[in-house]
């Protein structure tokens, strides 16, 4: 068998090389160093399935084909990984919190299909959502964004957000999911438990309002 160039064997040598780059520098914080534990082993381990598949398979052409899928089913399985939600605020919002308060009978579903990687939506002026999607369906990274300008809708800059909590609203026999992110207004995020508390609380007062109103 001749050893030869296929596309498993390149990306796996690009992450040795930088895995051996990251131990060498690993910077300040020691970043580097997480390279070395996460792309070395995985190079090696390309390079080892690449040198099984070249042996296994005699069609070349075969080889480079079932590479590509298997690069491309982790290329996108890393892309699956990273799904965003992009949140859209108004220069002159009223709320410094958005909330998303899951599983609420009759409330829209978000705007994602299972094939998105992301999906965008516009903050209400009170900050929350209600949506009949359970919390688990939902994506797990979010994006804050302001409109600078209402009338330009494509202008937006991204705006500085924390998680507050994630938690369950009770209201009579009725539980729901929740989620808090608080919006930098000051040039940093704190908060305290005791405002997370009375946050939910004010919380659970608006879910049973909004179950009363609708039952």
């Amino acid at each position: 068998m001749i050893y030869k160039i296929t596309p498993l064997n390149i990306v796996s040598i690009i992450a040795i090389l930088v895995a051996i780059y990251g131990a060498v520098k690993p910077g300040d914080m020691g970043f580097g160093l997480l390279a070395l534990v996460y792309y070395l082993p995985a190079g090696l381990l390309g390079l080892a399935l690449d040198y099984l598949m070249q042996k296994k398979l005699e069609n070349f052409k075969v080889t480079v084909a079932v590479e590509l899928i298997l690069l491309s089913f982790i290329y996108f399985g890393y892309l699956w990984t990273k799904r965003t939600k992009d949140l859209i605020v108004n220069e002159d919002r009223k709320s410094e919190y958005i909330v998303f308060i899951y599983g609420v009978e009759n409330a829209e579903k978000l705007p994602f299909r299972s094939y998105y990687l992301y999906y965008t939506l516009n903050v209400p002026e009170n900050g929350i959502f209600l949506t009949s999607t359970k919390l688990n369906r939902d994506f797990p990274f979010t994006q804050v964004y302001e409109r600078t300008n209402v009338e330009e809708q494509g202008k937006r800059e991204k705006v500085p957000v924390a998680k507050m909590k994630t938690g369950l609203l009770n209201c009579d026999d009725l539980q729901f999911e929740y989620e808090v992110w608080k919006i930098d207004e000051s040039g940093s995020i704190t908060f305290s438990s005791h405002e997370a508390d009375s946050l939910q609380t004010e919380l659970e007062n608006y879910i049973c309002a909004y179950i009363k109103k609708i039952s």
